[in-house]
């Protein structure tokens, strides 16, 4: 018996049963980390990075959402990538004042504006695609995820349209009428911002004008910018003529702006308000005798 027990106990101390405390570096016999260690410290690094509050759970938006600018008549779309999207649906919603309006469901079309439609990417973008865009496409657009609650990203969309307009002073305010006297120069500056077309054109009563029509004396300088998608267009008309009164148009197709020129008689533009206001007084005043009349026959 007493042999029996020290052979337990030789068994127990021998290294073969060594039972390593917390720290102990286990080695194999060719020196290098045990497997298992390796194992253990390679999950450990994982569940941290997973549970670090910078890498959401559940389905979540990928990026920062990122504003749209596009010119009138193109196409483009806004993006909405989604991770762990899961059993969710992502919806694309247009805010309008009062309501919002559902445009897509998933890969499902739900407006009735065939210039919206589902455009899905893969892997996970789910974009809303915008075709043949216009002024009133400009608005706030939501990707929403359908959790509980919904998580929504939020895009503005801006359309520009090409903008015309005439100014004919230094500081160049905008006109629709003006007056100038017989023999001087007419001199119109077209200005166009957001340039759709290459090409600006002038017209005067539906007449298109050029460097070589009949009447001579008519010039046209243009510049085009088109890093800024802009244009200067100024029109010079020399020694005018009663001939010449008219609409005056300016167009950079699908837009245009019109002004009307008028020829003075013999008097400047001061003496013209002048004689307006002149009369426009004797008027008022001939009312007021004839309502004063009325009211004392009564």
């Amino acid at each position: 018996m007493t042999k029996i027990r020290v052979l337990v106990l030789s068994v127990l101390l021998s290294p073969m049963c060594f039972v390593p405390s917390v720290g102990d570096n286990i080695t194999s016999s060719f020196g290098e980390p045990a497997v298992l260690e390796r194992v253990y410290e390679a999950h450990n690094a994982n569940l941290r990075h997973r549970h670090h509050p910078n890498h959401p759970w559940g389905p979540h938006f990928e990026e920062n959402p990122s504003n749209v600018t596009i010119r009138e008549g193109q196409n483009s779309h806004l993006d909405c990538k989604v991770g762990l999207i899961e059993d969710k649906l992502v919806s694309w919603v247009r805010r309008k004042s009062d309501h919002l309006d559902l445009l897509t469901l998933g890969p499902t079309n739900h407006s009735s504006d065939p210039r919206f439609l589902s455009d899905f990417k893969y892997p996970n973008n789910w974009r809303l695609a915008v075709r043949n865009a216009s002024k009133d496409m400009t608005g706030t657009y939501l990707c929403q995820i359908s959790t509980h609650p919904p998580k929504s990203l939020e895009v503005q969309l801006t359309v520009e349209a090409p903008e015309v307009f005439i100014v004919v002073n230094s500081r160049g305010e905008r006109i629709h009428d003006v007056h100038y006297k017989e023999g001087s120069t007419l001199q119109l500056v077209c200005i166009v911002n957001n340039l759709k077309s290459r090409s600006v054109s002038w017209f005067r009563n539906s007449d298109l004008l050029n460097h070589d029509v009949s009447r001579g004396g008519v010039s046209i300088k243009t510049e085009m910018n088109t890093d800024q998608e802009s244009a200067k267009s100024v029109l010079n008309v020399a020694r005018i003529t009663r001939k010449d009164i008219g609409s005056y148009l300016c167009s950079a197709p699908p837009h245009n702006a019109s002004v009307t020129v008028h020829i003075l008689n013999g008097e400047n533009p001061a003496e013209l308000y002048h004689n307006h206001a002149m009369t426009y007084f004797v008027w008022s005043w001939k009312c007021f005798l004839l309502i004063f009349v009325l009211w004392v026959s009564k």
